[in-house]
């Protein structure tokens, strides 16, 4: 974050490459099902660089709310969804076209996301509402809340797309 760069990790050598400069505050990263390129929010310019990662080249930006924060891609690799913490919204990204489509709005503060593995339904930690936000991904349309008491921060769902589960402090 501090940095404004990204760093690859040879996960073979466990060595750190060459830092790639993307932005002004990089904040969350998700990486295409191919892995042919990975999206990162860049939270102080509001927007999500695409880096081509056969050569560690970023793209043209592409715009989105205020204070990207959680970033997930879906299954086919079709679709990205970014939330905006100070927009309170999720902008879906159509990753054929790297153009962002029309914002889903939520409630407060809404921070990290996580897509089912059938690519059906996102689900957004809400941070200050104290509440996870299912989203029908076929019509991005947000669900009812479900309230989980405690301050949720990032969040994760099996691979059987059975149970997600979120850290909650």
């Amino acid at each position: 974050y501090g940095s404004d760069s990204i760093i690859p990790i040879n996960l073979a050598t466990n060595t750190p490459g060459t830092p790639i400069p993307i932005g002004n505050g990089p904040w969350g990263i998700a990486i295409t099902p191919d892995g042919s390129k990975e999206y990162v929010n860049i939270n102080r310019d509001n927007n999500v660089t695409p880096i081509t990662l056969a050569t560690n080249t970023p793209g043209t930006p592409i715009p989105v709310g205020n204070s990207p924060r959680g970033i997930a891609i879906t299954p086919d690799g079709s679709m990205a969804y970014v939330t905006n913490s100070d927009d309170n919204s999720v902008t879906p990204i159509n990753l054929v076209t790297n153009t962002p489509g029309t914002p889903i709005p939520l409630w407060i503060s809404p921070k990290r996301i996580a897509i089912t593995p059938d690519g059906s339904m996102a689900y957004v930690t809400s941070t200050v509402s104290k509440i996870v936000i299912p989203i029908d991904l076929a019509t991005n349309t947000p669900c009812t809340p479900i309230p989980v008491g405690s301050t949720p921060q990032w969040i994760s769902i099996t691979p059987d797309g059975a149970t997600a589960y979120v850290c909650a402090y």
